[in-house]
């Protein structure tokens, strides 16, 4: 039995809904980055945030640019581990 792939995702998410990503390799001339895709839905504002470790004090930061309401980030950290998460809420009314 399969099952049908609702939507493709960019990266992978372990038991606790953390993404960690692997770094692509730079273009020649141009930084490493990692880039985030994920689909949105107009009503909802997007948040990316990351984090250094996954140990009890590190805390998740938002990262720059949001909210990221185009279903893409780029995160161009010289760090060599990140996880990160996509969060989302509902848009309010102005």
């Amino acid at each position: 039995m399969s099952i049908p792939l609702v939507d493709s995702l960019v990266f992978i998410a372990d038991a606790d809904g953390l993404y960690a990503l692997p770094k692509a390799p730079p273009v020649t001339g141009e930084p490493e980055r990692v880039v985030i895709s994920f689909a949105v839905v107009p009503t909802r504002d997007y948040f990316v945030e990351f984090r250094d470790s996954l140990d009890a004090v590190a805390t998740w930061q938002t990262l720059c640019g949001v909210p990221h309401n185009l279903g893409s980030a780029v995160d161009p950290s010289t760090n060599s581990q990140r996880f990160y998460r996509v969060r989302s809420v509902e848009r309010t009314p102005q």
